[in-house]
């Protein structure tokens, strides 16, 4: 969504996120098929009458598959995102939560490359006063810093490769909407 006073990234395919989901359905198929294998010719009922519990290993294992697939799909319903305006920059690095980061308390937002991936990392400033990344929010940093250690100075972090379009474009739309105060470098 743009608009006079607005810019949103537009979000690509998302690939790896369906990788991950196609990789563990193939997993829990194969976990499943081994357990009705295993323990679906089991009687429901013992010779004494009671409950024979080898019987419910399928369900309960096709529950804890359906569960993980639920879990592993939700970066697919909850893409990353990156939304600026004169205020803020809004970011939701990952699936969980949408951080509104005002732009007084933003000191250095750069793009990198490190091993072939394109990160937007953001330095906040030391009076922040906006949402604070929390451990969750800053997975995509900690991918970051394992190839480049300049991200370790940063708090936030974005894959490029969620959006569409070139690294340098969505630097560009972004530098119409900060301050001069923030220092905005594409080291691509």
């Amino acid at each position: 969504m743009t608009g006079p006073g607005r810019i949103e990234w537009r979000r690509g395919a998302p690939r790896q996120a369906l990788r991950r989901v196609a990789w563990w359905a193939v997993v829990g198929a194969i976990v499943f098929g081994v357990a009705l294998l295993l323990f679906g010719p089991e009687p429901a009922t013992l010779d004494d009458g009671s409950h024979n519990v080898l019987d419910d290993v399928p369900l309960w294992t096709g529950l804890l598959v359906l569960a993980t697939l639920a879990v592993v799909a939700v970066p697919l319903l909850r893409r990353p995102a990156v939304a600026a305006d004169h205020y803020a920059l809004r970011v939701r690095p990952g699936p969980w939560r949408t951080l509104l980061l005002p732009w007084a308390g933003i000191s250095e937002v750069v793009a990198i490359s490190s091993n072939g991936i394109e990160y937007l990392l953001i330095r906040l400033d030391q009076r922040f006063a906006g949402d604070r990344p929390k451990a969750w929010d800053q997975l995509v940093l900690k991918n970051a810093r394992k190839g480049m250690e300049q991200a370790a100075s940063y708090d936030l972090a974005v894959n490029l490769r969620e959006f569409a379009g070139p690294p340098a474009g969505k630097v560009a739309a972004l530098a119409a909407y900060a301050p001069e105060t923030v220092t905005l470098e594409e080291r691509l």
